[in-house]
């Protein structure tokens, strides 16, 4: 009980310019497509891993092709949080707490649309995805914005090995 009242109290000094924003879109992730050994070196070389993000009427698209996610995920499912920042918006795809395993696999698909941005207004997108960190991704907000980033250019790609 105390550590979860320090948490929250840390959060609430740590974050005060922070912004929940909705997922306007429900957060959907596929299947398995490829796995690997966790302690296999070099996850997925080869395998294209891009990220799309996309004005839409209702937000803004994002989807991760490809992504590398602990096989763990199948038993706890994974969490989406986006929140914003002054104008870093937050995008966090990460595991519940709970069993990991010893393996990773490559989702065909993730992804969700982000409402509340502001037309035209610069931001500054900071993505996690379980193993991946990518560098900051500056973007505009607008009609007919579309980039699709090759994640294995711009990662920071964390090999994480589970041990029994």
């Amino acid at each position: 009980m105390k550590k979860a009242l320090c948490m929250i109290a840390l959060a609430a000094l740590v974050l005060p310019g922070c912004k929940k924003i909705e997922l306007s879109g429900e957060f959907t992730y596929t299947g398995c497509v490829t796995t690997k050994s966790a302690d296999t070196k070099g996850l997925f070389d080869g395998q294209d891993s891009i990220l799309i993000l996309e004005y839409t009427p209702s937000g803004l698209a994002v989807t991760h092709l490809n992504a590398a996610i602990n096989c763990a995920f199948e038993m706890t499912g994974l969490n989406c949080d986006a929140f914003l920042e002054g104008n870093v918006l937050h995008y966090w795809v990460t595991l519940p707490e709970g069993p990991v395993a010893n393996c990773t696999c490559v989702l065909g698909q993730l992804g969700s649309t982000v409402s509340g941005l502001e037309f035209g207004k610069e931001y500054t997108l900071d993505y996690r995805c379980e193993f991946t960190h990518l560098e900051p991704i500056k973007f505009t907000y607008g009609i007919g914005f579309l980039r699709r980033i090759d994640v294995n250019r711009v990662a920071r790609i964390q090999h994480i090995v589970v041990t029994e």
